[in-house]
């Protein structure tokens, strides 16, 4: 194997220029590394060399600006998201929702209050079937609220 001659020193330029990169993004790699310059304008090679490497093996989602574009990305593409439900018309406004959902409750809740007399005459029998019927709706009642409180949250299932 042969012996290939390198300088100890090199400007950030000619290692930008080596490694197909800006200038500008040399030296940010080299400060951020805590390379220092040797003389004016030059800086160790092989330090410089393995901060350029280990930027280019690093992490790239790990960086701040990274982050900020992977969120700005989620955000347009829930944006994009709404629109499209708007436009198609499934998206419904959350009071229309509430409303609707109080209708039905009111529905459910008038069917039930008859439920007693309409399964017997005998009065111990509709106090039971009463009874059921009001646990039957707390319960009912419970579950709703929790779904409520899930949704203005935003959360999933």
């Amino acid at each position: 194997m042969s012996s290939i001659e390198l300088p100890e020193v090199i400007h950030p330029d000619a290692l930008a220029k080596l490694a197909g990169v800006t200038g500008r993004r040399v030296r940010q790699v080299l400060s951020a590394a805590g390379v220092r310059p040797v003389s004016r304008g030059r800086v160790e090679l092989e330090p410089a060399f393995r901060a350029l490497l280990d930027a280019a093996r690093g992490d790239k989602a790990a960086t701040p600006e990274a982050k900020a574009r992977s969120e700005l990305a989620k955000a347009r593409a829930a944006e994009v998201e709404l629109r499209l439900a708007e436009k198609s018309k499934t998206l419904i406004a959350m009071q229309d929702a509430q409303e609707a959902l109080e209708r039905l409750v009111g529905v459910v809740n008038a069917e039930l209050a008859g439920l007693s007399a309409s399964v017997t005459r005998d009065m111990s029998m509709r106090r039971r079937v009463d009874e059921a019927t009001m646990a039957m709706r707390g319960r009912i009642a419970r579950r709703l609220r929790a779904e409520a409180e899930r949704i203005r949250k935003g959360g999933e299932a």
